[in-house]
């Protein structure tokens, strides 16, 4: 991912940097 800080969740995936955010 291009994202520069990525947060990891059960089973769903959010990056803080919304530039192709996957909800």
């Amino acid at each position: 991912m291009h994202s520069r800080t990525e947060v990891w969740f059960p089973g769903t995936h959010f990056q803080t940097v919304y530039g192709s955010s996957a909800l």
